[in-house]
């Protein structure tokens, strides 16, 4: 049986509500949805992260390690819409999405390679107590953020030479015409 410690954590009287009822749906005990909780965590990040540098790498392979990608993201019909082009050409298998956090003003840009002949991402189990669930992560790179609402002339600027081969932050500005 694996070492065990005691550690001690204080948080809001809400969290404790929010962890009882998760323990009650689901047959675990407190310290399983706390325990489960860490592990899913660990490895939606670090699946994501495999996932986002597998897009690095396809566009690499697909558009040269020397590719310059620039995006812009606009307001059409109320919503946010990424405009991609790679080497100043539109392309039809990658594609870009902006999420928005209004609060902070930002939109968030991920990018993404049709899959065609990408291995598919690795599906997670995720167990507690009683429970089950199967989460297919999606493989998007995250590339930078923009201004929101949007300027008409801010784009992300990423140049894949510049991007390291290992982990770590990308080389992406934020470029006004």
């Amino acid at each position: 049986m694996a070492e065990s410690r005691t550690t001690s954590f204080r948080f809001p009287q809400e969290f404790h509500d929010l962890l009882d009822r998760v323990a009650g749906a689901t047959g675990a005990t407190r310290n399983e949805v706390m325990q489960r909780s860490v592990e899913w965590f660990a490895g939606l990040l670090f699946g994501a992260s495999r996932e986002s540098y597998d897009v690095l790498g396809e566009l690499r392979r697909r558009y040269g390690g020397d590719a310059r990608i620039d995006i812009v993201v606009a307001l059409e019909n109320e919503r946010p819409v990424a405009h991609l082009m790679i080497n100043n050409k539109v392309v039809d298998d990658v594609k870009a999405q902006a999420y928005v956090d209004v609060d902070a003003g930002k939109a968030h840009v991920h990018v993404s390679v049709s899959r065609g002949d990408v291995r598919t991402p690795e599906a997670v189990h995720l167990k507690v107590g009683d429970e089950v669930l199967f989460v297919s992560p999606s493989a998007w790179l995250p590339v930078g953020a923009l201004p929101w609402p949007p300027r008409p002339r801010n784009r992300l600027v990423l140049d894949l030479a510049e991007v390291p081969d290992v982990p770590g932050e990308p080389a992406v500005d934020v470029a006004a015409d």
